[in-house]
């Protein structure tokens, strides 16, 4: 119970969640300030934005919003029928079912998507709907026909009754309803496989392959299919073939299954680039029983499609247990492509090939390049543990060519700090005249971190680069090396005037992860708070809370940010203050008043943090357990717990709470009172009664609190 309380409160503490919940008499519940009554005049704004927000927020106060939100899936906005359908997703909306299936016609796709996920949500047994959907798959329209059968299949099971009518379907002339179909009938699982293997001999090779796919959805459980898709693997349609092999892996454990491993391999020669690709796959999925495919696996290790010599790179180390060795050993093949094949097998194992590392360093001065590229990203994919190759990596950056330099500069920014040694050639990179190349150089350094510093001057030289790509990377660069880049601060702090949003926000975040050490930006952050754009807010509010202390000039401006109207902006700026320290206590603990609850969720969170300083809040703190918000109560339980012992004040308050209706409320109230220890002694009486309580985890949670504070109580001191 504890570990759930915990991760319960973390969620709420980290980000405030929404939506009002049962209130005390006296109190009407509201979202982001306003009632339900509010919203629903909101709903027939003028304004599609209005309308708009009005449906988001009142999905939150169902049952009695639905007949509201029903009316706006008629809306002319789009975006506000895709609002009202997105908030009609639960069982007791039925009554809007029949204008939710109106809207499967919609010409938008985004609507006819939405009204989907709400009818699967309102009807997850699919007994009003079917009907009415199976009707739908013969609409003139191909994409209504296509989303209602992707629909069908998101209702598995208990869809089996379209089964005929998806067949059908299958035979479509629209591709995309075909492959709708098909997924649809896989989704339906067994019940539809005997009508699938009757489709493997279909004389339209489309509809041979959608069989294929989808039964391979079904997997084992159509197993009687598996001699049907050996045949179809000699199909003269490649699609066909491909579609086979796919689903011929998903039968792996399969004894009959298995026996198609010959055939399979059979395929690795296919003409097909697709076909071979497929096959590799495949084989993958067989692990050791295919061990008889390596073989061949490493001959298309020399394939001249990239995408194949990928699959069967894949396939070997699924395969072979020796893979790291055999690969290791290809890097010296005589065949180029052999070579490029199995470096890239080997950087999609990772950190667990790190015994090719030495081997793959001696690739970087490969003749070709396309090699050099493949060993160069395979090292970086391998990760920090390819650090003794930084030296030659770095060398690579004077490459000519573009995509060796490209994959070099990404393997010592995914190496990270321990590829230090290449951090004099990334500078020099700096100044190559293409953008590109700088901005993946200012990546990399930021991600090699601290151990950067010596590049702060050359990257503060780029933040007035005329490319923005380039000027967001260095700023981002810049931040990851932290307070070490000190001296960056004043050039961050001009970019916070940056012409581009999005160049102002990287200044800002930067400007945080500096911490005390970019103090002098303060009063250009407070001036930020008031950017046009809220991610730019957003990033300035949290750039001041990561100053700390620092920043209590700031305590006025963000209080003001309280009272805005962007609740993400409001709920940060609690958050900021919390980290300010104890001067923002007057602050937060006014704004646990807040009509807003995730503002007071969030001011109760900070001033957990700001235990025992915020002592003097613990009294308004103890009466939010009565708040109408769950998560309000969440957030205010896990603070008081913070506080300890010191919260004992709050026993008198947290002692008739345990004698209220709410069980929610009681079993905090007792919680609480649990970590208050010996000093919330005279609750004991009411915690005994509460051993009897109806509500089974009231009753643990009284049981712990009894013991917690007669065991510390008895502990000696």
């Amino acid at each position: 119970m504890r570990l759930l309380s915990f991760l319960l409160a973390a969620v709420v503490c980290l980000a405030a969640a929404e939506g009002p919940a049962k209130t005390p008499p006296d109190r009407k519940p509201t979202f982001r300030g306003n009632t339900v009554g509010q919203w629903i005049a909101l709903a027939k704004d003028k304004d599609p934005v209005m309308r708009g927000n009005a449906a988001e927020a009142l999905g939150y106060f169902d049952p009695p919003a639905i007949p509201v939100l029903t009316e706006l899936l008629k809306d002319e906005d789009a975006h506000v029928r895709v609002l009202a359908a997105e908030r009609l997703g639960s069982p007791d909306a039925k009554s809007a079912i029949p204008t939710l299936l109106q809207l499967l016609k919609d010409k938008d796709f985004q609507v006819r998507s939405s009204a989907a996920r709400a009818l699967r949500s309102i009807d997850p047994d699919a007994k009003t709907v079917i009907g009415t959907l199976t009707e739908l798959l013969k609409d003139r329209d191909p994409e209504v026909r296509r989303d209602v059968a992707g629909l069908l299949g998101n209702f598995g099971s208990k869809a089996k009754a379209a089964i005929p009518a998806l067949v059908e379907a299958l035979h479509d002339k629209e591709g995309n309803v075909r492959g709708a179909a098909g997924f649809a009938l896989g989704s339906i699982g067994p019940a539809a496989a005997p009508a699938l293997m009757e489709l493997l001999k279909d004389t339209n090779s489309d509809v041979r392959k959608e069989a294929a796919y989808a039964l391979g959805r079904i997997g084992p459980e159509a197993k009687a299919a598996i001699p049907a898709l050996v045949k179809l693997l000699k199909d003269k349609d490649s699609d066909v073939r491909q579609a086979a092999a796919r689903a011929l892996g998903r039968f792996r454990r399969d004894a009959e299954a298995k026996a198609a491993i010959a055939a399979l391999m059979g395929l690795l020669t296919d003409r097909d680039s697709g076909v071979r690709r497929e096959a590799a796959w495949a084989l993958r999925w067989f692990g050791p029983g295919a061990k008889t495919a390596v073989p061949a696996l490493v001959r298309l290790l020399g394939d001249k499609e990239c995408e194949v010599r990928w699959a069967a790179g894949f396939a070997l180390a699924s395969i072979d247990p020796a893979a790291v060795q055999t690969l290791t050993r290809l890097l010296k093949h005589k065949d180029a492509l052999v070579r490029s094949g199995a470096a890239s097998a080997l950087g999609n194992i990772g950190s667990d090939a790190k015994e090719a590392i030495p081997v793959l360093a001696e690739l970087l001065a490969d003749e070709s390049g396309d090699v050099r590229a493949e060993a160069a990203g395979a090292l970086g994919q391998i990760g920090p543990d390819a650090g003794t190759a930084a030296p030659t990596l770095a060398g690579l950056l004077k490459e000519k060519e573009p995509g060796v330099r490209f994959a070099a500069v990404g393997a010592l920014g995914s190496i990270g700090p321990d590829a230090k040694t290449g951090i004099p050639a990334l500078i020099a990179l700096l100044k190559d005249k293409d953008p590109g190349p700088r901005q993946d150089a200012a990546t990399a350094l930021g991600s090699i971190g601290p151990e950067a510093k010596t590049a702060v001057p050359a990257l503060v030289g780029l933040l007035k680069d005329r490319e923005p790509g380039v000027r967001m990377a260095v700023a981002s660069a810049l931040g990851h090396i932290g307070p070490n880049a000190k001296t960056a601060v004043p050039s961050l702090t001009e970019l916070l005037k940056d012409k581009e949003p999005a160049i102002r926000s990287a200044a800002a975040k930067a400007l945080g992860k500096l911490g005390p050490a970019a103090k002098t930006a303060v009063p250009a952050l407070i001036e930020s708070l008031a950017d046009r754009d809220s991610d730019v807010r957003s990033a300035a509010v949290r750039a001041l809370g990561e100053m700390g202390p620092e920043a209590r000039t700031a305590i006025p401006a963000l209080a003001e940010l309280l009272k805005g109207k962007n609740w993400s902006v409001r709920e940060r700026a609690a958050f900021a203050l919390g980290s300010i320290g104890p001067a923002a206590i007057p602050v937060l603990a006014e704004s646990l008043k807040h009509v807003d609850p995730e503002v007071r969720s969030a001011a109760a969170c900070a001033l957990g943090r700001l235990a025992p300083e915020a002592r003097t809040a613990i009294p308004a703190l103890a009466q939010l357990l009565e708040d109408m918000d769950p998560n309000v109560r969440w957030a205010v339980a896990r603070t008081l717990e913070a506080f300890g012992p010191e919260a004992k004040t709050a026993t008198p308050a947290l002692t008739e709470l345990l004698k209220g209706n709410d069980l929610e409320v009681r079993w905090l109230a007792a919680d609480v009172l649990g970590h208050i220890g010996p000093e919330a002694k005279t609750a004991v009486p009411t915690l005994m009664e509460l051993l009897k309580d109806k509500d089974r985890t009231v009753r643990h949670a009284a049981a712990e609190a009894l013991e917690r504070i007669k065991t510390e109580e008895s502990s000696p001191r």
